[in-house]
């Protein structure tokens, strides 16, 4: 699928779309508040960075109501990306082409809760509309399944012109907007 746009100089620009799969829908909203989040990934014995402190790093805001989203799995080479390595920058840029955006922050922890099967050896990185910025430096998620059979939620320090390999692996989701496509509000 192609889907033509202007870009600055008024020139037509195609863009190829890559009809990426959704890998996993998840619910979000199912929490109170951040601490009732936090209490129950400690109970059920995920490892985790310290909590007060991503917390203090990101804006951490929960959705009210019940709702589902879908995320998709993309690495920079399916995104054509093929280099050595591919800025965060360069990522971002081209998920958008593809009808991708960062995951809301609430996509993380949710996520670690809800892929209990993620196979060893497994680590993804979990793209956020809003870097945490603390003290001036950028911190996004991991959610991993480490070869010393830890389900983990962890956080990364990101440089600003840090590189990223071509085969690991990112979560987005699709453009949508709420109450269609992407993600879908839901009574129980």
């Amino acid at each position: 699928m192609s889907k033509l746009v202007n870009n600055a100089s008024r020139e037509a620009v195609i863009i190829e779309r890559i009809p990426f799969p959704v890998w996993k829908t998840i619910e979000l909203g199912t929490y109170h508040s951040v601490d009732d989040l936090w209490s129950t990934l400690k109970y059920q014995g995920y490892k985790l960075e310290d909590w007060s402190k991503m917390i203090k790093r990101f804006s951490f805001v929960l959705e009210k109501v019940k709702t589902r989203i879908d995320l998709v799995k993309v690495t920079p080479a399916a995104l054509g990306l093929t280099e050595e390595t591919a800025t965060l920058q360069e990522i971002y840029k081209c998920v958008r082409g593809y009808g991708l955006k960062p995951c809301p922050m609430e996509v993380a922890p949710q996520l670690r809760l809800q892929y209990r099967n993620q196979p060893i050896g497994e680590c993804l990185k979990v793209s956020i509309e809003n870097f945490g910025n603390f003290n001036e430096e950028l911190y996004a998620f991991g959610i991993e399944h480490n070869y010393g059979r830890e389900l983990r939620l962890d956080e990364y320090h990101i440089e600003p012109d840090g590189t990223w390999f071509p085969d690991i692996s990112w979560i987005f989701t699709p453009s949508g907007v709420v109450g269609g496509g992407a993600i879908q509000t839901f009574s129980p």
